[in-house]
């Protein structure tokens, strides 16, 4: 099986980092909401407006509600699973580079078969089947990834920025 039958890097360099990183750093404990065992902090259209690119993308696919920052703790896997909520993902990671998120198919007996690793480059955007079964693994500090929780499909959005020359 292909990477990219479950992930694919987009074709959008990012700049807003240090100011989601600036963001985090200055929020207060209030502003984090615990779901499923995630930290979850609320991101805004305009915390993406350095990313003319990806505020493009938020628009067109509608996925304003759906901008998070996810912190995970140190030395932590999060389960094999598939997400229920969202049909799919861009994410972009901004700390926590000892960490993977890996995609595989389930076989026989829960062994999991056909997995592929996704090392997140700094500020690089992915398309993420998350309808697939991935985990994350996260090691020596706190993990930070911005989430864009979507409805459309992988498919679907996939050819949406096939067309918009993003991948």
């Amino acid at each position: 099986m292909n990477s990219s039958e479950f992930f694919v890097e987009l074709n959008i360099d990012s700049t807003i980092t240090e100011s989601i990183m600036n963001k985090i750093n200055d929020s207060t404990p209030d502003q984090w909401i615990t779901i499923l065992d995630q930290n979850l902090f609320k991101l805004s259209i305009d915390d993406f407006a350095s990313d003319p690119k990806m505020c493009k993308v938020i628009k067109d696919l509608g996925a304003q509600e759906r901008l998070s920052v996810l912190q995970f703790n140190p030395n932590v896997c999060f389960q094999w699973h598939k997400d229920k909520v969202r049909t799919g993902a861009i994410n972009m990671l901004l700390r926590g580079f000892d960490s993977f998120c890996a995609f595989g198919t389930i076989g026989k007996g829960n062994l999991f078969t056909e997995v592929q690793k996704l090392e997140h480059k700094p500020n690089k955007y992915y398309l993420m089947d998350v309808k697939k079964y991935h985990c994350v693994f996260n090691f020596s500090e706190p993990r930070y990834i911005i989430s864009i929780g979507l409805e459309t499909t992988y498919d679907e959005t996939f050819k949406y920025l096939t067309e918009n020359k993003f991948i």
